[in-house]
């Protein structure tokens, strides 16, 4: 009874931590946008037909080499699947995130995997990875290219350089990140047996760099994107990725909030004020989240197709769905 309580009391905690972090992003965001009301409306803001596509097709191509450092990840823990399935499933369970918890994201995946044969430990392994993965490659990219904008804090500067140092340290030895690993798949209930990660340095470097690379085209959308608002200079285009990255960091750990909502948004416009006019650094902050979306949701429409296609799709999607335990099959 004292461990249930204990449960129900952590539990409300949570929730009520990360109701009022959104509550906080939301007023924060909204009170850039009333602050900064009358210069918004003076802004030569046209939004260009020939900026949307380009800009849209840059953030689907951030998300295909996403998926393409899973596929990598899943066949060096010997749990990967053929490119032609395991593109479309990612995406698709991709959309997960969109839940609070975030459970299809992580459970909804390691359950559509088995469902195919593959062993429980190493893709309970490779799901965490990925995760951790996502937070590393944002934070690298927000540090080393956030560290040279003129007047961001220079607190801020150390904390993201301490943070990416502290993440390297971690990442790229696979003794620390195999002890990690495990303790995180065991504060998630997976019963997962004590095993060696089969990653080396080099491996890890490797996957490393293919996270890292998905920031390059997510740049140059953020780019094109940002010339519906404004002339800004190419060379900035790191530091909104960098902006960005740190973003998305945030509303990875905010794990009670769906795919970040507001967290998201409320870093992004704090940091986009030191980039940008802060008079459309709200506006922006939340246009550039409808426009990942969309981006998100035309990637996954093409997965479920190519799933149908299949005519693996139907019976995935049914399996993902139900709320049945995990054993462990390891």
């Amino acid at each position: 009874m004292e461990r249930v309580t204990k449960k129900k009391i952590v539990s409300s905690i949570k929730i009520a931590f990360g109701v009022v972090l959104v509550t906080l992003s939301i007023w924060y965001c909204g009170r850039m946008l009333l602050s900064n009301w009358h210069e918004i409306q003076q802004h030569p803001i046209s939004f260009r037909p020939g900026f949307i596509g380009p800009a849209l097709g840059c953030m689907a191509l951030h998300f295909f080499i996403l998926s393409l450092g899973w596929q990598a990840l899943t066949h060096t823990f010997r749990c990967g699947l053929p490119l032609k399935t395991s593109v479309p499933l990612w995406f698709i369970t991709y959309l997960g995130r969109y839940i609070p918890g975030k459970v299809l994201f992580i459970t909804g995946r390691i359950m559509a995997y088995t469902s195919l044969g593959t062993r429980l430990g190493p893709t309970t392994y490779a799901t965490i990875l990925d995760n951790i993965f996502h937070i590393y490659a944002a934070v690298v990219v927000g540090a080393g290219t956030l560290v040279w904008v003129p007047g961001l804090p220079f607190l801020v500067k150390v904390g993201l350089v301490s943070c990416a140092a502290g993440l390297s340290v971690i990442m790229l030895n696979p003794y620390l990140c195999n002890y990690i690993l495990k303790k995180a798949a065991v504060s998630r209930g997976q019963m997962v047996a004590d095993v060696h990660v089969p990653v080396t340095f080099p491996t890890l470097i490797c996957l490393t760099l293919v996270y890292l690379s998905s920031y390059i085209p997510l740049a140059l959308g953020l780019y094109f994107f940002s010339q519906c608002f404004e002339h800004i200079p190419f060379s900035h285009s790191s530091w909104l990725a960098g902006c960005l990255g740190c973003a998305l960091a945030g509303g990875i750990l905010a794990v009670i909030t769906p795919s970040g909502l507001g967290v998201r948004e409320g870093i992004f416009t704090w940091l986009l004020q030191f980039v940008i006019n802060p008079d459309i650094a709200a506006v922006f902050a939340i246009a550039t989240r409808v426009m990942m979306t969309v981006a998100e949701l035309l990637c996954a429409g093409i997965a479920m197709i190519l799933m149908f296609m299949q005519h693996k799709s139907l019976r995935l999607i049914t399996r993902v769905s139900k709320d049945r335990p995990i054993k462990n099959e390891c």
